[in-house]
């Protein structure tokens, strides 16, 4: 994890252990009242999938890499806001968010190399929970964008071919939330899929490449 992400994420731990205790003598918001504005950190772990199919005019020298799903992990740091609105048992909403993040997924053979990185992730999602008392089950999907990196190296002296691109898709999970007054811990889950594109290396061949994610992320929101 780069000391850039480490330092962000170890101050959003703590910034999030203050807040939590300072919520305990502060008492509720709007205790079991779900309707207003949020905003928070959150920090998670990722699991990034790189599906490398050859296209129909990759050299077949390249076929046995990238014709390939390979995989890695890493962390994310980041923030959410929305807003959501109670009416009885249901409450809807909507929320954007950004993290940033370390995941790389890479696969090697002989031959060639192929590395995937995500280097940032956002969404702008709706959700819609049903609550219990002070607990709130929820779901929400929506548009997901992110900035992945990608690298290339075919040995013998070859160039590292190397590209970025802002790819768009869908994001969608759930989880749950507790109020516990000001500060509401959250934990969720999420799958985000950012579509295939086609990317030429190299003057003979390009590759599709697609690029989804499953994150498992602990968040600490404001309710105001």
């Amino acid at each position: 994890m780069p000391p850039s992400i480490l330092h962000f994420a170890r101050t959003a731990v703590r910034a999030a252990a203050l807040l939590t205790a300072a919520s305990l003598g502060a008492g509720p918001a709007h205790a079991d009242d779900w309707t207003g504005g949020f905003a928070g950190i959150s920090a998670g772990h990722s699991w990034v999938k790189e599906q490398s199919p050859p296209s129909a005019i990759a050299p077949p020298t390249f076929a046995p890499i990238t014709d390939a799903v390979y995989r890695g992990t890493g962390q994310t740091i980041g923030g959410v806001a929305g807003y959501r609105v109670e009416t009885g048992r249901l409450v809807l909403g909507g929320e954007i968010d950004v993290d940033w993040s370390d995941a790389r997924a890479a696969v090697e053979s002989p031959a060639a190399s192929l590395s995937s990185r995500i280097e940032w992730q956002g969404s702008a999602r709706l959700s819609a929970g049903v609550k219990a008392g002070r607990v709130l089950l929820f779901a929400t999907g929506g548009l997901g964008l992110a900035r992945t990196d990608h690298s290339a190296n075919f040995g013998l002296g070859a160039p590292l071919f190397r590209w970025s691109r802002t790819a768009t898709g869908w994001v969608a999970g759930g989880g749950v939330e507790l109020d516990t007054g000001r500060i509401r811990p959250r934990l969720e889950y999420r799958h985000a899929d950012y579509g295939a594109t086609y990317t030429r290396a190299t003057a003979a061949g390009e590759f599709k490449r697609n690029v989804s994610s499953d994150s498992l992320r602990l968040s600490a929101l404001i309710a105001f």
